[in-house]
């Protein structure tokens, strides 16, 4: 699933279980100033898994699974553009992934390149809030 969103002040990508990315969805999300995509599973810590049947393996890791860290890194490297805010990295695997490990990922491959801000939505649920045209996310305040 994948969408952008066009606001006033500009636009923000959301794209989560995906399997692989294509040239189209290069295509649509580029120029957003803000990127929520899926870092779903780390390669070793997914076939690794001893939990995990290989039919399942083969699932997640197939194209109508979802994005490993090193496919969202690929991926984003195409993205990353001078007014590229935020990313968010989303819908991580309690079982097959580490927050460190999708962010190093990532940081591995943009770093150079990318002058925003990276934050990492964890299971426990949203943490922050980040709106376009804002430069630093906020914590969430509970009435």
């Amino acid at each position: 699933m994948a969408f952008v969103l066009n606001g006033p002040d500009g636009r923000a990508g959301f794209m989560t279980d995906l399997g692989e990315s294509t040239e189209e969805l290069i295509k649509h999300m580029s120029g957003c100033q803000h990127i929520s995509v899926e870092a779903n599973y780390d390669v070793n810590r997914l076939f690794g898994n001893l939990k995990y049947p290989q039919t399942l393996k083969d699932r997640i890791h197939g194209r109508g699974g979802h994005l490993s860290n090193r496919q969202t890194a690929m991926m984003l490297d195409r993205l990353v553009h001078d007014n590229l805010d935020s990313i968010v990295l989303c819908h991580l695997s309690s079982e097959n992934n580490a927050p460190h490990l999708a962010e190093s990922e990532v940081l591995c491959q943009i770093d150079e390149e990318f002058k925003g801000e990276i934050q990492i939505s964890k299971q426990e649920g949203p943490e922050f809030t980040h709106w376009l045209g804002q430069r630093a996310a906020e914590p969430l305040r509970w009435a």
